[in-house]
């Protein structure tokens, strides 16, 4: 993943400072805009591959 404060590859809007309480800090998954499951942008400068979504598994709720 690429880091969320970083515009290379991909330029963005999710960053830090934007969403100041999403944790989006190193290159971790996230989910900043509530797609249906954590995400990242990728460091594949091609843009069909800007984003992806992350392979982990989802959280039990209670």
């Amino acid at each position: 993943c690429q880091r969320w404060d970083s515009q290379s590859p991909h330029s963005h809007p999710h960053t830090p400072q934007a969403h100041p309480d999403a944790g989006l800090e190193e290159n971790f998954c996230r989910n900043p805009d509530n797609k249906e499951r954590p995400w990242c942008y990728t460091t594949d400068v091609h843009p069909i591959y800007r984003w992806a979504y992350c392979d982990v598994m989802e959280c039990a709720g209670e």
